[in-house]
This record gives C-alpha cells, structure tokens and sequence, in this order.
C-alpha cells in the first residue's frame, strides 16, 4: 500500500465517524492574550544603551558617507584639471611641431634675408680623393686648415 493510499484511508475513516481528519486549533492565534512583562531598571538602561549605542552608529555613517564624498569630489575636481593640462600639453605639442616643420623655417629664413644659393656660389667636391670615412673629420680637417 502506497502513502497515498494510506492517507485516503485514513480520511475516508474519519468521515465516516463524523470527524475531521485534520483537527482544528480550539482557540484562535487573536484570541491568546499575552499579558506585557513590565521591564525592570537594568533592562531600561541596557535598553537606552544599546539605542544611544545604535545613534552613535548611525551618525558615524553619515560621517563616513559624507567624508567619502567629499573626497570623491576631489577626486574628480583634480581629474579634470589634469584632462585641462593634458589638453594645454597637446595643444604645445602642435604649435611645437609647426614651428619646426621645414616649411615655417624655410619662411622665417627668407624673411630674414637668406637666400637660395646661385649657380655659381655652389660647391661641388670632386671624386678624386674618394670617398671620406668620417666625413665630420674631413670637414674639422678643412676648417682648421
């Protein structure tokens, strides 16, 4: 006989006999009265110890949450100047690169009067001493001579 089976017999049993198979509670859980326990004086003071205790508690926590967000809006004040830096930095960078880039020296050349060499102002070397090693040393050698 299956579990089952045994609890249908078990029901079927008790309706025969006019009875419940599963009895009530004679009371209702509303109906029980529970008469208060009046609180002695160490457990008030336990009591107002452990609520100052939790004040304390809490009011540490908002002194926390409002020291970190303090220093969180440090954190992203200092974070954008140095994005303002960063910035400053790239912009020198630019104006760096033009001001050497061949075609601006080339200009600030010829506004202050230097001009392309003429045909005949040229120097060639010739190739019959062959080819310089060091050609530094042979142009140290030239200039002292």
């Amino acid at each position: 006989m299956t579990s089952a089976e045994r609890m249908a017999a078990y029901t079927t049993e008790y309706i025969r006999f006019d009875a419940e198979p599963f009895p009530t509670r004679s009371k209702a859980v509303a109906e029980v009265q529970v008469k208060p326990v009046p609180l002695g004086v160490r457990q008030r003071v336990q009591a107002f110890f452990l609520l100052v205790l939790c004040g304390f508690v809490f009011i540490g926590l908002i002194g926390v949450n409002a020291f970190s967000s303090k220093m969180q809006y440090d954190i992203n004040t200092l974070n954008r100047q140095i994005l303002s830096v960063e910035r400053t930095v790239q912009n020198l960078e630019v104006e760096i690169q033009t001001a050497t880039s061949i075609a601006t020296v080339e200009a600030k050349a010829m506004a202050m009067g230097m001009v392309y060499p003429t045909f005949q102002e040229m120097v060639y070397l010739d190739g019959q001493t062959g080819v310089q090693e060091d050609f530094a040393l042979a142009l140290r050698e030239s200039a002292y001579e």
